[in-house]
């Protein structure tokens, strides 16, 4: 008679579904995702939420720079420029959605710049040396824009080192001083830079500079 192989019921019970164990580490393991991919949905609409904020800003800080710069080519200088303030844009800012009280706007007068002179120029390292015996407080910032000779040159600082009256500048490497010689080698810088930092939604704050350039 041939031999039949009996199970008791723990162990049918068993091959028939899952266990306990199972099943708790299984639940854990959905749970485990389930917080991962909410963490990473918030974390996605923070960021987004940041990026929509910045944007704004964005288009409110330009605006007004804009603005700035076309009464400066259209005429507009000393304290009917400088005395400008958030308020004079209260109904741009309101329409996208900005405070005049979370904008900071400053200017600075760069016409003391236009006293430094050439003193040496090393083309190897794009490197001019500028000095003034009447330099003023204004200093050159890396990014910004300087002809010589009335723009028979234009170049944009890269790196700029020094004190006040004796400054290191090197150019970037998209201008050309071919043919620069050291004689009376006037400098400008512009006639202000612009500072305006606009501060929006959830600690999200924007600032832009920019020169006020006539004729160039």
């Amino acid at each position: 008679m041939p031999c039949v192989e009996t199970k008791n019921r723990s162990e049918v019970s068993a091959e028939a579904g899952f266990s306990l164990v199972e099943i708790v580490v299984a639940m854990t393991l959905l749970a485990t995702g389930i917080i991962g991919v909410y963490s990473l949905m918030a974390s996605n609409n923070e960021l987004f939420e940041q990026n929509s904020v910045r944007g704004q800003l964005l288009i409110a800080a330009n605006g007004i720079l804009d603005d700035i710069d076309m009464r400066h080519v259209a005429g507009e200088s000393g304290s009917n420029l400088t005395s400008l303030s958030p308020s004079d844009w209260s109904t741009f800012l309101s329409e996208n959605g900005i405070d005049e009280s979370d904008v900071v706007l400053s200017f600075m007068d760069l016409s003391g710049l236009a006293t430094y002179q050439l003193s040496s120029y090393t083309a190897a390292s794009r490197t001019l040396v500028i000095t003034s015996t009447t330099p003023g407080i204004a200093l050159p910032q890396e990014g910004e824009v300087f002809q010589i000779d009335a723009g028979k040159y234009l170049c944009d600082v890269e790196t700029v080192s020094g004190t006040a009256g004796n400054l290191t500048l090197v150019h970037s490497t998209g201008c050309s001083l071919d043919g620069l010689t050291l004689s009376s080698n006037d400098i400008s810088f512009g006639a202000y830079r612009v500072s305006l930092t606009v501060a929006g939604r959830n600690g999200v704050t924007l600032t832009r500079t920019r020169q006020l350039l006539t004729n160039w």
